[in-house]
């Protein structure tokens, strides 16, 4: 009974059996393993971290880039006439997804 096929969301299956004087005692049939960690609780949040900075950056990036494309498309040097607009734009979308106000 070892192998159950149950929902990830289960963490334990526990009957209850009657022994020989009629008492009924829990008997724990499955557990969920805990999985462990790897790395300790301060790199684990630094990595955190850095990897919420790098998202950032590249929503950053990939934004900027499709308006730079855009800007160039409508006008000529368009790129040039916009850069202000699209540099602050692109950024308030990666400030968003850094999402500063979890950070702490």
């Amino acid at each position: 009974m070892a192998d159950l096929n149950v929902s990830k969301t289960v963490r334990r299956i526990t009957v209850l059996k009657a022994d020989s004087s009629g008492t009924l005692t829990p008997v724990t049939v499955y557990r969920k393993k805990r999985k462990s960690r790897k790395g300790t609780f301060g790199v684990r949040q630094v990595e955190k971290g850095v990897r919420r900075l790098t998202q950032a950056n590249a929503a950053f990036l990939d934004d900027y880039l499709g308006r730079h494309n855009r800007a160039n498309r409508r006008r000529k040097d368009g790129w040039v006439r916009d850069v202000g607009v699209n540099v602050l734009r692109a950024a308030n979308k990666g400030r968003k997804r850094l999402r500063l106000s979890r950070m702490w």
